[in-house]
């Protein structure tokens, strides 16, 4: 078995007690479950064949993730200035999850919240910078970005202002 100790550990205390690790508020708004638990969760889950989890938690990324950008707006305007919610999207992480488990209706979001990323903004370096202070600006693990994905935001770019401008990626 590969998966560490602590994901297990966390898996079984969702297992026995659920609504006690995961918001029953699905909107991304807590530090203590994030996108990082998210995919924690969601890898296990689905290796595991625990469909439910893995449904509660692909809702959660589909919350993070709104399938629309007029979504994503409203969901910015919940929240106020989107690089500042401190729970932290990272969207090449949501577009790696959406690859990997085939959740294509968060990628349009992902891309267009990833286009608005200046590329010298490195995830890890942001968080070693900012882990104690407010988030100043939005990050991405540039790094971790297929090619087939840098493509897809490089050619969707410059029509980033239509909610699918890349639509043949998403599939």
């Amino acid at each position: 078995m590969s998966d560490s100790a602590e994901d297990l550990s966390y898996l079984f205390l969702i297992l026995y007690d659920p609504n006690s690790h995961i918001p029953l508020n699905i909107l991304p708004t807590d530090e203590k479950f994030n996108q990082e638990h998210v995919a924690t969760l969601l890898g296990l889950a689905t290796k595991y064949q625990i469909d439910t989890l893995r449904k509660r938690m692909i809702t959660h990324l589909e919350a993070y993730w709104p399938s629309s950008l007029d979504e994503w707006s409203k969901l910015k305007l919940l929240y106020g200035n989107a690089k500042r919610w401190r729970f932290r999207l990272e969207p090449v992480q949501a577009i790696n999850l959406a690859r990997a488990y085939d959740i294509p209706t968060i990628l349009p979001t992902a891309y267009y919240f990833l286009s608005t990323i200046n590329p010298g903004y490195d995830w890890e370096v942001w968080v070693k910078l900012h882990s104690q202070a407010p988030c100043m600006a939005a990050a991405a693990r540039w790094n971790s970005l297929t090619k087939q994905d840098l493509m897809c935001l490089l050619l969707g770019r410059p029509k980033n202002q239509r909610p699918y401008y890349a639509e043949q990626c998403f599939h």
